[in-house]
C-alpha cells in the first residue's frame, strides 16, 4: 500500500513537471483576457484576415504541443510580415501582460502543420519589450511577459521564419493583469528576464525648432532598416544615385529597399519641433545601374506615434510619383515605412522625393525653391567736380592725336630711306654691267 502511494505521488510530480507553464492562481489577482476585449482592438493584420478568439484562427482549441488552453488568441502568419493584433490599453490600470506562445499543433481538419516556425514579439507604445525564441511545431510553449504600467498601446506581433504556410501562431491565456513581472515569473517558477536599457531616439539640433521646414535627410535618425548593407540612403536612391522620376529631379529625399521580413523603415524624433505636415513624392525612381527593377512594386506608409496617417497606392516601376501628405500635428515619433507587394522584393527600391516636414500645409510653400539672397547694390560715391585752372598751362604736353602724328612722321622717314637704298642698289647693278661690257 505504501509503495502504491509513493508511486502515485511520483506520477503526479511527473505530470506537473511535464505540463505546460500555467500561471498559478494568485490571491487578489485581477486580469482581463485579450480575447474578451474586442472593443479595444485597434487593428490587426493576419493571413485570411482571421483572429481566433479563444481558438486558433481556424477555430480549433488552442493547443501547443500536448497542452490545451481555454483562453487566448490565434493568428496565421502573413507571407510578408508583420502579422499583428494591436490593442488600446490606455487608462485600464493593469501592470503587466503575459501569454504562453507557440505553434498550434492541432487541426480538426487534419491540416498539415509540421513545418510551422514562428517568432513572437510584444511591442508596447512602439517599443519592442519582449521577443521569443524561434518556436517550432510540437515544441513546448514559452512564457512571454512585459510591463504595461501607464502604457497606451499593446501590439502582439508574429514573424514567419521563411515559410508561412504552416505558421499557425497562438497566444495561450493572453491577458492583462495587476500582477508585477516578478509575481508572474515567481508563480511560474521562471526567472525574471533582465530588463534591457530602453532605446532612446536621438533628438534634433536646437535650431531645427526655429525653422519653417526641415528635410528628413537632414535630421537625426533613430532606428532604420533596409535590405541593402548601406541602409536607408540620404538624398539618393537605394542605389545611391541622384533622385530622378523621369525628368523631374529632387535634390533632397531618402531611398530604401523593401525587406523580405518586416518593414523597411526609418524613425525620426520630432517631439516639440512644431511641424504639422509631412510631404513627399513617392515611387520607384529611375536608375542608370545594370539592375533590372522593372518588376518593382512598393507601398509607402507614414506613421505618427504608431498610428497610420498616410498610405500610398502600390507604386510600380515607370509610374509617375504620387504626392503623399500627412498631418503630423503633435507627433513625437515619425516613422516612414515601405512594404513590398505580394510579388516579392526584387527591384523594390522605394524613394521618397523631397521628403520634408513643414509648419504649413500649403504645398507651394512646402516645395518652393528657396530664393537666393539678393546682393545689395553698391552705394554710389558722390562725383566731385574737377577744379579748372584759371590760366591755361602753356607748357603742358599736347593731348589728343599727338602720338599718332609722331608715328606717321616716323613711318614717312623709313619709307624714304628704303627708297634711296633700292635706287642705289639698282644704280650699282647698272654700273657693274657696263664695266663688264668694256
Amino acid at each position: 500500500m505504501k509503495t502504491i502511494k509513493i508511486l502515485c505521488i511520483c506520477l503526479i510530480c511527473f505530470a506537473l513537471a511535464s505540463s505546460a507553464f500555467v500561471l498559478l492562481k494568485v490571491e487578489g489577482a485581477e486580469n482581463k483576457y485579450i480575447s474578451d476585449m474586442k472593443d479595444k482592438w485597434i487593428t490587426y493584420r493576419c493571413f485570411e484576415d482571421k483572429v481566433g478568439q479563444d481558438t486558433s484562427h481556424a477555430g480549433d482549441t488552442i493547443t501547443i504541443a500536448e497542452d490545451e488552453y481555454e483562453k487566448g488568441i490565434g493568428m496565421h502568419c502573413m507571407p510578408d510580415d508583420p502579422t499583428y493584433l494591436e490593442i488600446n490599453i490606455e487608462g485600464l490600470g493593469y501592470k503587466s501582460f503575459y501569454a504562453y506562445v507557440g505553434v498550434q499543433s492541432y487541426s480538426a481538419q487534419n491540416v498539415f502543420l509540421e513545418w510551422g516556425s514562428i517568432k513572437f514579439s510584444v511591442v508596447v507604445d512602439g517599443v519592442s519589450l519582449a521577443t521569443s525564441a524561434d518556436l517550432k511545431y510540437n515544441e513546448s510553449s514559452e512564457l512571454i511577459a512585459v510591463d504595461v504600467t501607464g502604457k497606451k498601446t499593446l501590439r502582439l506581433e508574429m514573424s514567419n521564419l521563411g515559410n508561412y504556410s504552416c505558421d499557425w501562431g497562438v497566444w495561450g491565456e493572453a491577458q492583462l493583469t495587476n500582477l508585477t513581472l516578478e509575481e508572474i515569473h515567481k508563480a511560474n517558477q521562471t526567472p525574471v528576464p533582465v530588463t534591457a536599457t530602453p532605446y532612446i531616439l536621438p533628438t534634433q539640433k536646437p535650431e531645427t525648432k526655429d525653422t519653417d521646414k526641415a528635410y528628413v535627410s537632414d535630421l537625426e535618425w533613430g532606428a532604420s532598416k533596409s535590405y541593402d548593407e548601406a541602409g536607408v540612403i540620404r538624398d539618393g536612391t537605394t542605389a545611391q544615385e541622384e533622385i530622378y522620376f523621369d525628368s523631374e529631379y529632387f535634390e533632397k529625399g531618402i531611398g530604401m529597399h523593401a525587406v523580405p521580413t518586416g518593414e523597411a523603415f526609418v524613425e525620426i524624433n520630432i517631439e516639440g519641433l512644431g511641424f504639422t505636415t509631412f510631404a513627399a513624392y513617392v515611387g520607384i525612381a529611375d536608375t542608370l545601374t545594370s539592375h533590372d527593377i522593372s518588376m518593382a512594386s512598393v507601398e509607402f506608409l507614414v506613421y505618427a506615434d504608431d498610428t497610420e496617417v498616410a498610405k500610398s497606392e502600390v507604386k510600380r516601376f515607370g509610374e509617375e510619383p504620387s504626392l503623399l501628405k500627412a498631418d503630423i500635428t503633435g507627433c513625437k515619433v515619425l516613422k516612414l515605412v515601405i512594404l513590398p507587394s505580394s510579388d516579392g522584393i526584387s527591384g523594390d527600391w522605394g524613394t521618397w522625393g523631397g521628403a520634408v516636414l513643414a509648419k504649413t500645409d500649403n504645398l507651394e510653400e512646402i516645395f518652393a525653391t528657396p530664393k537666393p539672397t539678393e546682393t545689395p547694390e553698391p552705394t554710389e560715391t558722390p562725383k566731385t567736380t574737377p577744379k579748372v585752372s584759371a590760366t591755361p598751362n602753356k607748357n603742358a604736353t599736347p593731348t589728343g592725336n599727338t602720338s599718332r602724328q609722331n608715328n606717321n612722321s616716323f613711318g614717312t622717314v623709313i619709307t624714304i630711306v628704303l627708297a634711296v637704298v633700292i635706287i642705289a642698289a639698282v644704280v650699282f647693278v647698272i654700273i657693274k654691267m657696263k664695266v663688264r661690257k668694256k
